[in-house]
């Protein structure tokens, strides 16, 4: 799933309800994140252009005007600005037109309510929409568009229509089109749409890792009735041993206890563990937790059997997980 930032997301923290603001917020800084990632993010084209004519960038006074006197956040006005500018500094535009061109026939597009209230704005959008069409039928792209309108945006946009004749040659002509885009100023719809599991066997890095087990602690909470909004990806982390630890016990990647460690991982990130949750002693018998700088060493099974995985972890005083390591029952130490 590629993500599409549209010139009206950018700005949502300056339009929408003060109480909302955090959700932006978090929502651009997970883009700024997803796009360092190196995962498919593109921008509206001409997407700076167009917020300068119509006299809403430069964007800091706009942002001030809308952010509240007093708050307890630990960002303002000005944070908001500096990742607007660094998306539209870096995040390259989508542009169609240099893979694939069409002629079309018989084109509806479908949203309710409109993309945008502002007539020439709706028709930057609708356009942006037919785009994305055309790649799906040309390459088999999908997209999922961020956008911002009060009071609300449509969930979706549907283009239908008939492609004539398509350069280069990808595909037999006339081919009808009926394609369906989802739209949302939400990043839990993006979460949603990914398959964690299978991020998290791909890994190549900690920080890919991470993403996959909070991608998957937020696909859990909101399968099984919790708030996504209880946790972020700021209240755990990965040691610095785990990546390998994780590798060398056949937890990662194809190993055979790649997605049993993952359920487990994420569970505890999630704040449901899946399996009981044991004290780490400082040794067998001593009934003395073991402590570290500070934190408190945990455990829990991760396979029963011969080989008998644990996961060891800590927690810090201020209730950060810290994701240690895995290993043998019988080893019986965390790093």
């Amino acid at each position: 799933m590629r993500i599409l930032i549209s010139a009206d997301y950018l700005l949502a923290s300056a339009f929408c309800a003060q109480s909302d603001i955090f959700h932006y917020y978090n929502g651009l800084s997970r883009l700024k994140s997803e796009y360092d990632a190196g995962f498919p993010v593109f921008l509206e084209p001409d997407a700076l252009l167009k917020l300068q004519d119509k006299g809403l960038y430069p964007s800091l006074d706009l942002f001030k005007k809308n952010f509240p006197k007093q708050h307890e956040w630990s960002f303002g006005a000005e944070q908001i600005t500096k990742l607007v500018a660094y998306l539209l500094g870096n995040v390259a535009p989508l542009d169609v037109d240099k893979d694939i061109v069409a002629d079309w026939q018989e084109l509806e597009l479908e949203s309710d309510p409109d993309l945008h209230a502002d007539a020439e704005r709706d028709e930057h959008l609708a356009q942006l929409m037919v785009d994305m069409s055309l790649e799906n039928a040309g390459f088999g792209h999908e997209h999922i568009v961020f956008h911002h309108q009060m009071p609300r945006i449509p969930s979706s946009a549907t283009v239908m229509g008939v492609i004539s004749g398509v350069t280069p040659d990808l595909f037999p002509v006339p081919k009808s089109v009926n394609h369906t885009i989802p739209i949302s100023d939400n990043l839990i719809d993006y979460i949603l749409s990914t398959d964690a599991l299978a991020g998290y066997q791909k890994s190549t890095s900690d920080s890919d890792m991470k993403r996959a087990i909070f991608f998957g602690a937020i696909q859990f909470l909101l399968k099984n009735g919790g708030d996504p909004k209880s946790i972020d990806e700021h209240c755990f982390c990965l040691g610095a041993d785990f990546r390998a630890s994780v590798l060398n016990n056949e937890c990662g990647g194809d190993g055979a206890f790649s997605s049993t460690l993952f359920e487990n991982m994420i569970r505890i990130v999630a704040g449901a563990p899946k399996n009981k949750i044991n004290k780490f002693y400082t040794y067998e018998g001593s009934g003395e937790q073991l402590t570290k700088g500070g934190r408190l060493a945990w455990r829990t099974h991760v396979t029963e059997g011969v080989r008998a995985l644990r996961l060891m972890f800590w927690t810090h005083s201020n209730g950060l997980i810290e994701l240690a390591n895995v290993g043998n029952k019988w080893e019986c130490e965390i790093a």
